[in-house]
């Protein structure tokens, strides 16, 4: 219905115009009204946030579900345990004979050119390198020390300073003997196969210093460099198994361990480390180690070839651990909600060491028997 009144036109409120109008009110409103509803609706558990006393979602009691951060019937309960947590990894190596004869540098050199590859069959006399006689190649400020002196030279002798060329042609000789390049050909000392070499190309080295090795190519070893850590049952006697990297799916070849070397004494002069043995091995700690075993009789393996070895790496007798199943992730890292005698929880942020399918090590400020919970 529609009229004239004192104040203007009256409109009935089921015309066209108040109907858009109030359409348009109640869908701009939507939005406001999802976020009033969404205020009181937990979303997801908000373990990332800052540990602190005063938070109510990394702290708080955990008699009711109501304390945490999402709806639990029972949370499931872990301990931490001392003791140690054993999981095999996986070291790189490469074949070399069992026993070898080690080739030394002839004079103060350096490697020039190599004139064959390690796991090479090689006959007594075969050349194996070239060795370069000095002490370093000329240096830029070398050469241009040579042109002065070639000109100071040429200088005194026009101008019939005799004596002037005489001590410039005296210095330059002495100055070039240092420098002067004088190679020979080092050979193989017997048959057998070319091992390893052990001086880089890069390097200088004094007369005596371990060059490269000749060895029996029917015995054979691997020699395994182990980091700080602990590894369990390292010792001699100890069998480790074998793959040949190209085909990890040829059955393992079993190694027996012969000697145990600290890495801090390994390559000073010709001295070849303190060998350990079962009963010396666990003086070793965790320092580097250098872990050399022999290949049984038959391994389809030849030398030079590379394999991979099985180790047991022990996280220690003092170690902490728990369960795999109580590690909690979030974008901040694994930790840990270690629950007090109280009813307390508390966040607790971890780095996880040793790990093996079912237990992990605990990196972090835990006591031993502490409570963990998982919701």
């Amino acid at each position: 219905m529609v009229g004239c009144g004192a104040y203007g036109w009256k409109v009935s409120p089921s015309s066209p115009a108040v109907r858009g109008r109030a359409l348009k009110w109640f869908l701009a409103s939507i939005p406001v009204l999802l976020v009033v509803a969404g205020c009181g609706v937990p979303t997801e558990p908000r373990w990332d946030r800052a540990v602190g006393a005063d938070d109510p979602v990394t702290t708080g009691p955990i008699a009711g579900s109501a304390s945490l951060p999402f709806e639990v019937a029972e949370p499931t309960v872990f301990r931490i345990e001392s003791a140690p947590v054993t999981a095999a990894v996986t070291v790189q190596a490469r074949v070399l004979p069992a026993t070898e004869t080690i080739v030394v540098a002839p004079s103060d050199g350096r490697i020039g050119r190599l004139l064959t590859a390690t796991g090479r069959d090689v006959l007594a006399g075969d050349p194996i390198m070239s060795w370069i006689r000095g002490s370093s190649e000329p240096t830029a400020a070398d050469e241009l020390r040579i042109e002065i002196l070639e000109r100071q030279i040429q200088l005194a002798e026009l101008e019939d300073r005799l004596g002037d060329a005489a001590a410039s042609a005296a210095e330059l000789d002495a100055l070039q003997s240092t420098l002067v390049d004088d190679e020979v050909v080092l050979v193989a000392p017997h048959d057998g196969a070319l091992g390893q070499f052990i001086a880089s190309r890069s390097e200088t080295y004094v007369a005596g210093a371990e060059i490269f090795t000749v060895g029996d190519p029917a015995r054979l070893r691997v020699d395994l460099e182990l980091g700080a850590g602990e590894f369990a049952d390292i010792e001699v006697g100890t069998e480790l198994r074998v793959i040949d990297a190209q085909d990890r799916f040829a059955e393992p070849t079993l190694a027996t361990v012969v000697a145990v070397d600290l890495v801090e004494t390994i390559g000073a002069g010709n001295e070849s480390g303190i060998e350990t043995t079962a009963e010396t091995a666990e003086t070793a700690g965790s320092e580097p180690r250098r872990v050399s075993a022999e290949l049984a009789d038959g391994a389809p393996l030849i030398v030079g070839e590379r394999v991979l070895v099985d180790v047991d790496q022990s996280s220690g007798e003092a170690s902490r651990r728990v369960s795999v199943d109580a590690v909690q992730q979030d974008r901040g890292g694994p930790f840990l909600i270690i629950a007090d005698d109280e009813g307390n929880w508390r966040r607790v942020d971890i780095e996880i060491g040793v790990a093996s399918g079912e237990m992990v090590e605990v990196l972090a400020d835990i006591e031993v028997g502490a409570v963990v919970i998982v919701p």
